[in-house]
């Protein structure tokens, strides 16, 4: 991964990917997090090192012109305020509710914007920790577990998302540019 938004050394020009510009927690707060049980075998928990805030998923999208226009991105660092407790979103997602990114995400959507249309949903910021396998409604036994952190956002990071060989999704780091404490 690259400062101020210049490609990894291995990437051709013009290349694609399944791209997406998030904030990760710090280490602390991905400690805390993985101390929460997740042994309800109806999820499919995500890996700690996966743990993002997805601030704008841009799809199918050069890797070069995503990256250098990210690093030209005007936007102060955040606060990110997770919980209050552990949600199931979007009908399946055992996620936490993030506050405190909204300008973040917004900003990213104007700094990437002439590269990848807008697709009109707003920003909800969330944590994913899991999905719930099959059966929706199912109520998995984390839902409800209080928590409440709060950390700092100063960089943003272009995440390249790969499925290997059937696998699990992977999320490579691609850029990072660093945000400025104003």
């Amino acid at each position: 991964m690259s400062a101020r938004g210049a490609p990894h050394h291995g990437e051709r020009a013009g290349e694609r990917a399944r791209l997406f510009v998030a904030a990760t927690p710090p280490p602390e707060v991905a400690d805390a997090l993985a101390d929460l049980d997740r042994s309800d075998e109806r999820v499919r928990w995500a890996p700690p090192a996966t743990w993002h805030v997805t601030l704008r998923f841009l799809g199918d999208a050069p890797i070069a012109a995503c990256a250098g226009a990210l690093a030209t991105i005007d936007a102060p660092a955040a606060t990110a305020h997770l919980g209050p407790r552990v949600e199931l979103m979007f009908g399946g997602v055992v996620a936490l509710a993030v506050a405190g990114l909204d300008d973040l995400a917004a900003a990213v959507l104007d700094t990437t914007g002439a590269l990848v249309a807008d697709d009109g949903r707003p920003f909800r910021g969330h944590l994913t920790l899991g999905r719930v396998r099959g059966r929706r409604g199912a109520r998995p036994s984390l839902v409800g577990t209080p928590l409440s952190m709060v950390f700092p956002v100063d960089e943003v990071v272009l995440f390249r998302s790969d499925r290997r060989g059937g696998g699990p999704v992977v999320h490579t780091p691609v850029a990072s540019v660093p945000l400025t404490r104003r």
